[in-house]
């Protein structure tokens, strides 16, 4: 079924949906998994109003190797999108698929091959957004591409890269230098959490107001909450960053 309300997004945009299609861990099995993974791309095909031509969405599956793929003009139609996405297999049933984690792959792969060879509009008119969804570390393999280097290759084109993560194992030092900043990140504990993913559609809100509404690909974060601290030996009330806060302890 589709879960939101149809075309949040009505801004021009040219969108790569990447999908890390093995190694997903969980209660329910890995196959179990991958379909909530593919459903949280599916609903999320009705934040962007493709139909009217203003947006167009472009996916790429991947494991060792780059897949299942499509470009962003194999589809004019939200309804031949969401198909094309549902019919990609999880890889435990297709013995032709090496296992393995190879996104930096995946993401030259959107870089050389969707977003450059693909009847590419011109940026800032029609910006490039590539949304990552996985669960878990990039290989090390030594002939894999390092992901943080093929994203920061997206970023200096003045694209976007926005990761969801997902499970209850991420690190999220390594995500957030994937995306450039926490900022572009969001996060689910748990697959079933993809299916609605927050109260009111809340986290797909949060994605719209990054890649749609806000979009800015080099902003910086939002500055730190400043907090009051007070110094034990004057009382004076000093105004800081969390970040730069020390503290004497006494243990009585």
């Amino acid at each position: 079924c589709n879960l939101l309300p149809n075309a949040f997004c009505q801004k021009p945009r040219d969108v790569a949906f990447v999908l890390h299609q093995t190694n997903q861990q969980g209660t329910h099995g890995a196959a179990y998994n991958f379909a909530q993974m593919k459903s949280f791309f599916v609903n999320l095909v009705n934040l962007f109003s493709v139909d009217t031509g203003a947006v167009r969405i472009g996916f790429v599956a991947f494991a060792h190797e780059t897949n299942d793929w499509f470009n962003l003009v194999s589809y004019s139609t939200s309804a031949g999108i969401k198909a094309a996405i549902n019919v990609t297999t999880y890889p435990g049933n297709n013995p032709n698929i090496a296992p393995g984690n190879n996104l930096g792959g995946a993401l030259n792969f959107v870089n050389e091959k969707i977003f450059r060879t693909t009847g590419d509009r011109p940026v800032p008119e029609f910006p490039n957004i590539v949304i990552v969804l996985t669960d878990t570390f990039a290989d090390t393999n030594p002939s894999d591409t390092d992901p943080i280097a093929a994203a920061n290759a997206i970023r200096a084109s003045n694209d976007l890269v926005y990761v969801v993560g997902v499970g209850q194992t991420l690190n999220t030092t390594y995500l957030n230098l994937l995306a450039g900043g926490y900022q572009n990140t969001v996060y689910s504990a748990a697959y079933d959490g993809l299916d609605l993913f927050g109260n009111d559609y809340y986290y797909y809100k949060e994605i719209n107001s990054r890649v749609c509404t806000g979009f800015n690909p080099t902003a910086a974060p939002p500055p730190p909450t400043m907090c009051t601290c007070y110094n034990l030996t004057t009382n004076a009330p000093t105004t800081i960053a969390p970040a730069v806060m020390t503290y004497d302890i006494a243990i009585l």
